[in-house]
């Protein structure tokens, strides 16, 4: 039995390099990204960017206004009363 995180392949990409790929954020990874709270759409403001990655900014929820760190390349979008402060 094969353990660890389901998900959707697409297709687009060669399955073999999916999990070599870096989670850092990608503008174009902005299409499928939504809110965790109530799903809407997200608007990213960028602060640092190299190349097309992301380095440090946020993201806002359209609908509800929550804000999510993106801090090192990575997004942090734990609901707020589960986010470590600094």
């Amino acid at each position: 039995m094969v353990s660890g995180p389901r998900f959707w392949y697409s297709g687009r990409e060669p399955l073999k390099n999916y999990w070599r790929r870096p989670s850092h954020v990608r503008r174009d990874l902005m299409d499928i990204l939504a809110c965790p709270l109530c799903k809407s759409p997200l608007r990213l403001q960028v602060q640092e960017e190299r190349e097309s990655e992301v380095i440090t900014g946020t993201l806002t929820c359209t609908k509800c206004g929550e804000v999510y760190p993106i801090e090192g390349a990575i997004p942090n979008l734990l609901p707020p009363d589960l986010r470590r402060q600094p």
